[in-house]
């Protein structure tokens, strides 16, 4: 299967299952989600999709794929490069994985740069958090 094509159905999935978004306050991790479910995907590099919804109000997904068991670290900055969360930091399974982000407006409205990374590793896309 092609590669944008398997990526698409990822998003697709991930759409269709939802992942439930209950924590609170300022840009919480709502849910870790290791997405297995969607079968193998045989490559060695790591994906990291846009989150979605962008832009977002109250909570989006970040799905990411990671080739074997490591330590993932998931920080969001703002335009400064200022760290504003660390919303994961733990050994994952090689595979498919989702994280919800929350904001329950106390984020203020801007751009941001959400970023996966291990030790040896690391990718970045932006992100906008609107209203």
């Amino acid at each position: 299967m092609p590669k944008h094509i398997a990526i698409c159905l990822v998003c697709f999935l991930v759409y269709m299952v939802g992942i439930k978004a209950y924590g609170v306050g300022v840009e919480e991790v709502c849910d870790t989600t290791a997405l297995g479910f969607i079968g193998k995907y045989d490559t060695k590099a790591y994906i990291l999709l846009q989150n979605s919804p962008n832009p977002f109000v109250k909570s989006t997904k970040i799905i990411y794929y990671i080739p074997e068991r490591k330590k993932i670290i998931l920080k969001v900055y703002n335009l400064k490069g200022e760290i504003v969360k660390t919303a994961l930091d733990k050994e994952q399974d090689r595979g498919w994985h989702a994280v919800s982000l929350c904001s329950k407006n106390k984020l203020p409205n801007g751009v941001y740069f959400y970023q996966i990374g291990t030790k040896d590793f690391r990718i970045a896309k932006k992100m906008i958090k609107m209203w």
